[in-house]
């Protein structure tokens, strides 16, 4: 038989009692009462009237007891809660069927849940994790290798709807990195094969030919093999939502990844044809078409007759349409404005996908690139002066450089190329969304202990190099921050994105950004981390002579709820025997403000 598993989201008990009654009395025995007798009774009732093989979802269900005396509370509470519990149950998930034959009486129902599979659940738990970057308030936990499975699941099960959400999400600015970063390789491959899947051979065999070539390609030297996969698969993705054309994806993907990486493409291909000669001499067999491909670009480098891939291009000008919005964004804002700061993440976010996607100088004239540089660099200073809150761009500047970029727009995506569009693939999008709704539901976390941390973080980030003048000098500062929080946590370096909210908070991240699933730590990084949580334990004398893992266990890594709060946030801890230490704590963490973050995070221990 099925295992079945219950959750209840909220539970509230609201007792009216007379004024010479002690209520925290009472208040404690019910709360007994309802842990050792209800919580049981709604368990077992659950299994009985509920199909194991179906997910029912009730969103109220309100039982009025009615009077109930002291002197029998123990016997009257229970029974009266089992009888209401067991009828009102009965009709939520009661299954909707057609009145008999024999009878012309129309049935009236009450509000009943209305059961999806588990299929059902896993794809929006899928989606939602896609959208937000976290779980839903149902799923508990998701390890790396679970998540894996759940997406092979809907593969197979659901083939076409996830097709077509994982297309719609490649439309989706943060929703691209996300899927880099949280995705495994197998996981990629297989996303591939679903939609697209005449590209499967061709970058299979391209990512093996490419692990033989990296060591051997100077271009590539300083260039971390995570680095490297990350820019393909970006390259990839890219490719397929642009020009789906499968002649043109090596090619495509190697003039990316030179743009990527700032490395002259020319320069590349030639190094790449030379190594790949040597290589053959040495009898390694190629699994591609990477020889004849680049010996064929280096002929037409020769010939000067070499064009970059239009998908650049593209990319250029949906980057740029994004950025005149963001800059006319921060127009509106005044400098203590708290979006002013994510608004600044964003344009610089931009602007890194903008000089990835840009072609390199050619012979035509004249180059994107040449006319972006300066302004590019124009708006990076302006990001950087608000980063570090030195004052907030005027409204004349700002709407100079919107002019600029107005006129390369139109530059780029001038009238007299041949039409693109019978190339691209059509997506659909889904008519609903998480988002509106991203702020008002409970965030349910397992670091809560992270706050204990909170009066060393400006100074242990300043040693480490990612904060200066008590602002991160960069987003991706910030980005690295948030897992070292993690790291302080838990010691772990491969983290799935929905265990950082309460990090990104921390850090004055948007909790929707995507962020890197792994962190690449160094030797001193590590020995910073282990010298904080010292010095915490250190300080707190009570604490004696706990261990770095016996912290982390006992208070680091608690369960605990994120809900928004009057336009700040609120963290309810779970408590436990021995957080009777806390009223030794040295420091407040009732009230936690760092200099980067949006909002204030009040804290429930």
């Amino acid at each position: 038989m099925t295992q079945q598993h219950h959750k209840i989201k909220q539970q509230i008990l609201e007792l009216h009692v007379s004024s010479d009654l002690k209520s925290f009395e009472l208040q404690n025995k019910i709360s007994a009462l309802y842990r050792s007798k209800i919580i049981p009774l709604i368990e077992a009732y659950c299994n009985r009237l509920s199909n194991p093989d179906c997910i029912h979802r009730i969103d109220s269900l309100e039982i009025d007891l009615g009077e109930i005396e002291i002197s029998s509370l123990e016997v009257d509470f229970v029974q009266k809660v089992a009888d209401n519990l067991y009828e009102q149950l009965s009709q939520k998930l009661a299954p909707i069927s057609a009145p008999p034959n024999n009878s012309s009486i129309p049935i009236e129902r009450t509000k009943s849940s209305q059961p999806i599979s588990p299929i059902e659940a896993n794809f929006e738990l899928f989606r939602y994790f896609l959208e937000m970057g976290r779980l839903p308030w149902w799923r508990e936990a998701l390890n790396p290798r679970e998540f894996e499975q759940l997406f092979n699941k809907l593969i197979a099960e659901s083939p076409q709807k996830t097709k077509s959400l994982l297309q719609n999400s490649l439309k989706q600015e943060k929703f691209v990195p996300r899927i880099l970063y949280q995705f495994s390789e197998p996981m990629l491959m297989n996303l591939l094969e679903l939609i697209a899947p005449a590209w499967h051979p061709i970058v299979r065999a391209y990512l093996r030919d490419i692990n033989i070539l990296a060591p051997h390609i100077q271009s590539w030297r300083g260039i971390t093999p995570h680095q490297l996969r990350q820019a393909i698969w970006r390259g990839i993705l890219l490719q397929i939502s642009l020009n789906p054309r499968t002649d043109t994806v090596l090619q495509g993907n190697l003039f990316y990844l030179a743009a990527q990486f700032k490395i002259d493409a020319r320069s590349l291909f030639k190094e790449l044809q030379i190594t790949i000669q040597d290589l053959i001499r040495e009898r390694v067999d190629f699994a591609s078409e990477l020889p004849q491909k680049i010996t064929t670009i280096s002929q037409e480098i020769i010939h000067e007759e070499i064009v970059f891939p239009t998908f650049s291009e593209k990319e250029i000008s949906k980057n740029i349409e994004h950025l005149i919005n963001a800059l006319g964004n921060i127009k509106n804002l005044d400098a203590n404005s708290k979006n002013l700061f994510s608004l600044a993440l964003e344009i610089d976010s931009i602007l890194s996908q903008i000089k990835s996607s840009s072609p390199k100088d050619t012979d035509r004239e004249p180059s994107i690139q040449t006319i972006l540089n300066p302004l590019l660099e124009r708006v990076s200073a302006l990001t950087t002066a608000i980063a570090k809150r030195e004052a907030i761009p005027s409204v004349e500047r700002i709407e100079t450089i919107v002019r600029d970029l107005k006129s390369i727009y139109r530059k780029v995506t001038r009238t007299d190329k041949a039409p693109q569009s019978q190339t691209l693939i059509e997506f659909n999008t889904p008519q609903d969304s998480y988002m509106s709704s991203k702020d008002t539901e409970d965030i349910y976390i397992q670091n809560s202990g992270l706050v204990l941390l909170w009066p060393f973080l400006n100074r242990f980030f300043e040693t480490l190099g990612l904060v200066e003048s008590s602002q991160f000098i960069a987003p991706q500062t910030a980005y690295q921050s948030v897992l070292l929080l993690q790291y302080l946590a838990d010691n772990s370096v491969d983290t799935l994105e929905y265990l950082l909210p309460l990090n990104k908070i921390l850090c004055g991240i948007d909790l929707t950004e995507p962020v890197e699933a792994y962190l690449d730590i160094s030797e001193i990084e590590k020995d910073e981390c282990n010298a904080l949580l010292s010095a915490t334990i250190q300080n707190w004398s009570a604490l004696k002579n706990t261990s770095i893992d016996g912290f982390r266990q006992a208070f680091l890594q608690r369960s605990g709820i994120l809900r928004s709060h009057h336009g700040d946030w609120l963290l309810q801890i779970e408590h436990q025997t021995h957080d009777i230490l806390l009223d030794r704590l040295p420091w407040s963490i009732r009230v936690i403000k760092l200099p980067w973050m949006k909002r204030v995070l009040y804290t429930e221990w």
